[in-house]
């Protein structure tokens, strides 16, 4: 299990020794990691189940925030407003250990949505002949809305610069369960990740994959069609890797699973 995790540590930032919690804003850049996908990527933990269930996670960091634009105040991980937990969750308290930057979790998840018509990205939408995904515009708007009001949105900032440091993106069980949807994936996904680091400006952008469950995604054989299309991924393009989740996250299972792969 410490293997796995330091590959998945790895992906989203460079080895590093544990960092001091020092409660003053770091002057390095400030690491913005975007969550992208679909309901297993939303926050549905309950915090009070977390809190009893591991009690070494329910400290406050406060370099470690978690922005949900439209839905809830930012807040620390673990802070007043931070009421359900996320895939965030525990990579976020890993990563900030690690570094002594302040790290910011943009959500954008979207319960329910496919990379076929929600998330389709410019290039696909141009090949396919649709129009541009609206989560993928508005996971740009988050993002970039965020950077542009930082100084009356993030009340740590200090003049830091900003760093788009990865995407975790969990997503395909809708598109899996379509027959219109899951045999266009392969290369969507392919034309998602090489736009995401376009659009952004950031060629190297790690992307860590959380790969949907074998179980009820199998229903048509379009499961095993999006995990083949996430290690296609993997096999062509650099700085992505992946791991198996086995479990739709809104159980509170997720907490286990993130932290066999997260914490060394």
């Amino acid at each position: 299990m410490k293997a796995i995790a330091t590959t998945l540590l790895a992906c989203l930032l460079p080895v590093l020794p544990a960092a001091a919690q020092d409660p003053a804003p770091s002057k390095k850049p400030i690491k913005i990691y975007i969550i992208a996908g679909q309901s297993n990527a939303e926050q549905r933990g309950s915090m009070d189940w977390m809190r009893e269930t591991w009690p070494e996670y329910g400290k406050e960091d406060p370099k470690l925030w978690h922005f949900h634009p439209g839905a809830k105040p930012p807040s620390p991980i673990n802070g007043e407003t931070y009421d359900k937990f996320g895939i965030e969750f525990v990579p976020g308290i890993e990563i900030s250990k690690r570094v002594e930057n302040d790290v910011i979790f943009v959500a954008t998840a979207t319960g329910g949505t496919t990379l076929r018509s929600n998330w389709t990205p410019p290039t696909g939408a141009k090949r396919i002949g649709c129009e541009v995904g609206p989560l993928y515009v508005r996971m740009f708007q988050r993002t970039f809305d965020l950077i542009k009001n930082i100084e009356e949105i993030y009340p740590r900032y200090a003049g830091q610069d900003f760093e788009i440091a990865g995407i975790i993106w969990f997503q395909g069980e809708n598109d899996s369960l379509s027959y219109g949807n899951f045999p266009f994936y392969q290369d969507l996904f392919i034309d998602f990740i090489n736009d995401v680091r376009k659009d952004f400006g950031v060629p190297d952008l790690p992307i860590f994959i959380c790969k949907i469950n074998d179980a009820w995604c199998e229903r048509i054989g379009g499961g095993e069609v999006i995990r083949r299309a996430n290690e296609n991924a993997i096999q062509k393009l650099h700085n992505v890797e992946a791991t198996v989740s086995y479990t739709h996250l809104t159980l509170p299972t997720m907490i286990i699973r993130c932290r066999s792969r997260w914490a060394p």
